[in-house]
Order: C-alpha cells, then sequence, then structure tokens
C-alpha cells in the first residue's frame, strides 16, 4: 500500500527528503564484488533495491519493509574482472538478484549460430553502464527518484547495440518501473533476442507459494518439465535432488497490453506483481527449482522462444532482427504488497 506524503509535510516535518528517500552511489570494498559501482535506491515506502552498474545495471538486491524479495546465489557478487570466462563463466558468476538482462543478441542455452559463438544467456550481464545519471525531485506532490543509464554491445565487424534503461519510483510508492530503450546503432541489421530473468527467493518463495496468471497456453521445455506441469504454477517442499523445469507460457494480455504474474505467499501475507508490456515482450518462461539450497523461481518475459538458444529462435521463426537505427522500447512493473 502506498504511503501518501505532500510536499508541504515533509518540507515542514523532515530536515532533508534523504531522511526519507534517496539513492546513494557505493562501492564495493571487499571479495569478488571489490570495485563494483553501486546504486541504493530507497524511496520511503519500505521499497529499497540495487543496482549494480558494472553488471549490465541489473539490480541484485531487493526489499520490501525490510523483507528479502530477490534470491541470492552462492555465488554472491562478482565484478566482471573476477568472472572467468569460457562456457562456465554465468555460472561462476551468476548472482541471482531480482533481476538479471540475459541478451541483447542472444539468451537461453550457449550456441553457435551463424558461425559464432554464443554463451549462455549472452554477454549484457557483464557488461558496465556509462552516463549514469541520478534525478530526484519534486513534480506538484509526487517526489519522484529516477536512476538512468547506458550500456553497449559491440564487436568490431559485429553489432554495435546501445540500451538506455530507466529506473523511476516515487516517494512512499509500493512499486517501480523499469524502461528499456535499445538500439542498434550498427550499420547492419543484427539479431535480437531479450529476457529478463527475475529471481524470487524465500520468504517469499516457500512451500505454498503460488503463481497466478491469466494463461493461455503452456508447454514444458522438455520430459523433465513435463511431470512437472500440474504443478507448475505452485512451489512444493524442497527436495534432495530436483532437476530444474522450465516452462513457456503465452498470457492473455490486459486491456492496457500488458501481461501480469503475481506471486502469493498466504503464510506471510506477502505478495509481488510483475507487469509487462506485451507488444514486445510477448512470452513468458518460468524457471522453478524446489531443491535444498538452490530454491528459486524464476520468472522470465521474453521477446522470442528462444530458451535454447538463438538456433532455436532462428529455426522456429521468432528471432527478431533489428535494422540499422531501428529502436524498440520495454516497460515493466513491479508492485509489492503485504
Amino acid at each position: 500500500m502506498r504511503v501518501r506524503y505532500s510536499r508541504q509535510s515533509v518540507g515542514d516535518l523532515a530536515g532533508s527528503i534523504e531522511q526519507l528517500a534517496r539513492v546513494r552511489a557505493v562501492e564495493a570494498m571487499d571479495g569478488p564484488a571489490r570495485g563494483s559501482r553501486l546504486y541504493i535506491v530507497e524511496n520511503g515506502g519500505g521499497l529499497a533495491f540495487t543496482v549494480n552498474a558494472d553488471r549490465g545495471f541489473d539490480i541484485t538486491e531487493c526489499t520490501f519493509s525490510g523483507i528479502p524479495v530477490a534470491w541470492r546465489s552462492p555465488v554472491g557478487d562478482v565484478h566482471p574482472s573476477y568472472a572467468g570466462d569460457g562456457e562456465a563463466r554465468l555460472l561462476r558468476a551468476f548472482t541471482g538478484g531480482l533481476f538479471f538482462t540475459a541478451g541483447y543478441t542472444q539468451f537461453g542455452a550457449a550456441c553457435t549460430d551463424d558461425g559464432h559463438f554464443l554463451p549462455q544467456h549472452g554477454w549484457a550481464t557483464f557488461l558496465p553502464a556509462m552516463a549514469v545519471r541520478i534525478e530526484n525531485g519534486w513534480e506538484g506532490d509526487n517526489y519522484r527518484l529516477r536512476l538512468s543509464g547506458e550500456v553497449r554491445q559491440s564487436r568490431l565487424f559485429g553489432e554495435c547495440i546501445t540500451l538506455r534503461r530507466t529506473y523511476e519510483t516515487e516517494l512512499g510508492s509500493d512499486c517501480f518501473w523499469i524502461e528499456d530503450v535499445l538500439k542498434n546503432e550498427g550499420a547492419h541489421p543484427t539479431p535480437h533476442m531479450m529476457l529478463y530473468h527475475f529471481n524470487f527467493g524465500f520468504p517469499l518463495i516457500a512451500p505454498g507459494t503460488e503463481i497466478v496468471m491469466n494463461v493461455a497456453s503452456t508447454s514444458p521445455r522438455d520430459a523433465v518439465a513435463a511431470t512437472g506441469l500440474s504443478q507448475a504454477l505452485r512451489m512444493s517442499e524442497p527436495e534432495a535432488n530436483f532437476p530444474e523445469q522450465v516452462f513457456l507460457h503465452e498470457l492473455t494480455p490486459g486491456e492496457d497490453g500488458f501481461g501480469s504474474v503475481a506471486i502469493e505467499n498466504h503464510g506471510i501475507g506477502m505478495a509481488l506483481r510483475l507487469d509487462f508490456d506485451m507488444s514486445t515482450l510477448p512470452y513468458l518462461y518460468q524457471w522453478k527449482v524446489s531443491e535444498k539450497g538452490t530454491y528459486v523461481l524464476g520468472i522470465e518475459p521474453a521477446n522470442c522462444k528462444g530458451i535454447g538458444g538463438r538456433t532455436e529462435a532462428r529455426s522456429n521463426g521468432s528471432l527478431q532482427i533489428l535494422q540499422a537505427g531501428e529502436e524498440v522500447r520495454y516497460r515493466l512493473k513491479a508492485t509489492f504488497g503485504i
């Protein structure tokens, strides 16, 4: 529920707006995260999240009313310089976090397409942001907090793609927006794949947590996922050995053109809703792992069907091609409640 503040009351009762809401720029000083530029957003409504400017400008931590929402892997925060290389790079440096960006020319399984090796989930999560800006201020009786930055993926004789990302929330709000504008700044057409890999964990995700959405159709990735199809939308007890399950959902959009996924934990009275513009993100992947020590729910809006990598998206006809100078806009909203 939103906490209401007026500009007058804040001016009368608080010595500084930063008593209630702010964006703090800090630097990680220890371990494999050392040197990472972190931006901590606190909006005075119980919502706080951390953006890592050196890992794709993605969100690594998130709490609401002090309750952790994001799943964190055993790896923790890793600066790209400590991430290593090779096919296992992602797993060795997979923070998890509230979400990481898989893209911009590849997501899903590692593969070779058009003569080029493409790593699992692409390069986006290892790219540093530049031109980071903090823009906070009153607009009437609403105090808005905005954090923006640019991320570029480029290669000599290859693609040149720029992502301009903006996070926005308001003083006292229970939600935040993500708006991405991705542009092909190169001289040639380039394949484009985009997946927002949201990762939710305990205590929001626990046995009995339910996933609620308006599903038009669901298909399992493989035979392993098929065995869990009937329980795909409910979290089960953790098991010693639980093979990961991945499902592809196609949702029916609302009147505003957005798809909506609600995650509800009635045991602790907490819920979260993720809304996303289905005009550019028409598909939704779900990643479910009910294993002891790795208990996580992934909700992953995507622009194409390509969890097997770019070769799969190309073969099924869903691969998108951005022409020179073309851009695409993505909009997502996360809303929290207790």
